[in-house]
């Protein structure tokens, strides 16, 4: 995420100037200190690492969602599809 120019909220506001919509320059500065984008990157992924060791993994902004939620939702799909995968080779290999 660091290394195209700008940041997210770049992109963010020029999509919103794409679609025709009026740009708060002061919300998008209080967007960027909430989320730690005025620091530097080495600074945040150290937050981040921190955050992570206490289970807050982030917030997504593709689903605006805690990235917790997100991973959780499709975690027990992966688990399950993954056990019945197993069980499916033991039936299979065992015989032979």
């Amino acid at each position: 995420i660091e290394l195209p120019p700008g940041d997210y909220f770049d992109s963010y506001v020029a999509e919103l100037r794409a679609q025709g919509e009026a740009v708060d320059s002061d919300r998008i500065e209080m967007m960027r200190k909430d989320y730690g984008f005025d620091k530097p990157p080495v600074i945040r992924y150290f937050y981040w690492v921190g955050g992570m060791l206490h289970g807050d993994f982030g917030y997504s902004f593709e689903y605006e969602l805690p990235v917790r939620d997100v991973v959780g939702d499709r975690m027990w799909l992966t688990v399950l599809v993954s056990f019945v995968t197993i069980i499916f080779t033991w039936l299979i290999a065992f015989p032979i």
